[in-house]
């Protein structure tokens, strides 16, 4: 009995290691690591008013390697979130399943002659969350997590739209 033990360990080890193997041959790559985050971007305005997401947006491209400027040759015009927050269970009370999505209209511009490279469009993202309504405190708590990962994911998104924009036009 011992040795079906070990041997089934041991096979469930090895099936393990080679899927971990196999994961950089299929393209698989964690967020925010490595030669992705490259935009071919320099420098880049932002133009945002003062929020949470503008705060991510920002943070983001700093990441990348973007420096911010006022004096950049490209502008990255950010409008204001839209949150909306949809209730998908069924029943009125306990636990229930809530889905948010976040929605903000972009453009990008040059700075020198004002032109459009991206006229205005939008991303938006979703996500779930689960809230108990026996629970208020921690209901709030799991709302503004859910919030942040929205505006991270947002923000990435972004960035790969910039990351397919072709600076030279």
């Amino acid at each position: 009995m011992k040795r079906r033990t070990f041997l089934t360990r041991s096979l469930s080890v090895a099936l393990l290691g080679a899927g971990i193997a196999a994961l950089p041959g299929c393209g698989f790559h964690l967020r925010d690591t490595g030669a992705s985050q490259d935009v071919g971007i320099d420098s880049l305005a932002l133009a945002a008013t003062p929020s949470a997401l503008g705060d991510s947006v920002g943070r983001a491209l700093r990441d990348a390697g973007i420096e911010l400027s006022d004096a950049a040759a490209l502008r990255l015009n950010l409008g204001t979130e839209r949150i909306q927050e949809i209730d998908l269970s069924a029943g009125g009370s306990g636990t229930r399943e809530i889905e948010l999505q976040l929605e903000v209209p972009f453009s990008v511009q040059r700075t020198g002659d004002d032109a459009y490279l991206l006229d205005q469009q939008r991303v938006a993202v979703a996500t779930t969350f689960r809230a108990n309504d026996n629970e208020l405190l921690t209901q709030d708590d799991d709302r503004e997590r859910a919030l942040e990962s929205l505006r991270r994911d947002a923000a990435q998104r972004l960035l790969d739209r910039l990351r397919n924009l072709d600076a030279s036009r």
